[in-house]
């Protein structure tokens, strides 16, 4: 039975596997009592926190960890305090076989809080207008693919990879691990921007799903 994409950050906790249900619910507590005033949404495939029309936080359940992200750049204390969960792609993850450490993604959401405050006021500042840029995002250009009056979104484990990646996959019309399936290891390889990195990651989110590459 074809599994649908989720709508809502409900039902998105709802197809997640049961033992990722409860972490997923005290995420998306802490987000709400911390940002009371953000959107939540479904983007990407993944649930979403949006602040001012602004991506907060983003969080996502898998078979053998939960992701949040975007991790903060250049930032001493939060490097200090991550370091161990840090993935190297703008990723923190906590692996489900150890307890979740939910002070942590306290200060996860402080961290992201504090940055986007610190941004609202730099614009403030320099007297640039709040408009929406009417152009599309390079990070939106990644993600999506117009098919008809369709846009394509893709599933939470293209966020794991690199943006190069991400518009490899895209372009070849992949936004979800059953499409990835369809294709073999080798035809996957030879895609311009699927580096050495993504295939390991690609091979685990098939694997946690059940699936694997065709061939």
């Amino acid at each position: 039975m074809e599994i649908l994409k989720p709508v809502d950050v409900d039902t998105y906790i709802r197809q997640s596997a049961k033992d990722v249900r409860p972490v997923l619910k005290s995420i998306r507590a802490i987000v709400k009592k911390m940002a009371p005033a953000a959107e939540e949404l479904i983007s990407y495939g993944i649930p979403t926190f949006k602040l001012d029309k602004k991506p907060l936080v983003y969080f996502a359940g898998f078979t053998s960890h939960v992701s949040l992200f975007p991790a903060i750049s250049a930032n001493e204390d939060f490097e200090k305090l991550f370091r161990e969960y840090r993935t190297g792609k703008g990723t923190i993850q906590f692996p489900l076989n150890k307890p979740i450490p939910l002070e942590l993604v306290e200060r996860f959401v402080n961290f992201r809080l504090q940055e986007h405050t610190s941004r609202s006021d730099i614009k403030k500042a320099s007297g640039k207008s709040s408009k929406p840029n009417s152009n599309v995002s390079k990070k939106k250009q990644a993600f999506q693919k117009l098919r008809g009056n369709e846009t394509i979104k893709p599933n939470g484990f293209l966020t794991e990879l690199s943006a190069p990646a991400r518009r490899a996959l895209a372009n070849k019309g992949i936004d979800s691990l059953a499409a990835l399936a369809k294709y073999s290891e080798k035809e996957i390889r030879r895609l311009h921007g699927i580096g050495k990195t993504s295939i390991p990651i690609l091979k685990q989110a098939l694997a946690e799903e059940g699936l694997s590459f065709a061939g």
